[in-house]
């Protein structure tokens, strides 16, 4: 459809990513509140961090996804997953776009692991890759021409914007531990 064709011709691109930072208050809202996080997503927390800990072992965990050897795990799920596990974590990201926090279709929260084995040293860095308004609109391909905007992730209490927002393994191990634990009420 033709842009000018789009909600009758009454909307720009601006004003339907204002329509979009709606989105992202009701997920601010309603599914960041840290126990809706905490309910919702804690388990995949947990898996998550069993899987990057497997991969360091080099042991098999029963929490983990994916075997010893895999070099990536891909968990498809809903914007929704995204919103609570970024709650969970207090993760926040900025894109070109008009709203903090935005999720769509195809969108990705990932966890990447890397580090020196014989220094037992490993990192944890997160980033959101999503493709523009435009790119959905117009269905562009994506690849090295046209790629997906990605944002960096400062993880609070760990990373401190050097090293491309690295965190070390086992402070995350702890982010997610503290994370992931129930509220104790007197």
């Amino acid at each position: 459809m033709p842009m000018p064709e789009v909600a009758w011709g009454r909307i720009t691109p601006a004003q339907v990513g204002q329509l979009l930072a709606l989105h992202s208050i009701y997920s601010d809202t309603v599914l960041r509140t840290p126990f809706i996080a905490r309910a919702y997503a804690g388990p995949l927390a947990e898996h998550i961090m069993a899987t990057l800990q497997q991969a360091v072992s080099g042991k098999p965990t029963e929490q983990a996804i994916g075997g010893v050897q895999s070099k990536l795990v891909f968990l498809v799920g809903h914007d929704t997953n995204i919103e609570t596990l970024a709650g969970l974590l207090n993760l926040h990201w900025l894109l070109d776009e008009p709203s903090a926090d935005p999720t769509s279709t195809g969108d990705a929260l990932v966890f990447e692991l890397y580090g020196d084995a014989q220094n037992s040293q490993f990192m944890v860095r997160a980033y959101y890759v999503s493709q523009s308004m435009m790119q959905m609109r117009n269905t562009t391909p994506l690849d090295l021409d046209h790629p997906p905007a990605m944002a960096p992730i400062a993880i609070p209490g760990c990373s401190d914007g050097s090293d491309a927002n690295a965190c070390p393994l086992d402070r995350f191990a702890c982010i997610v531990q503290r994370s992931t634990a129930a509220e104790e009420h007197p």
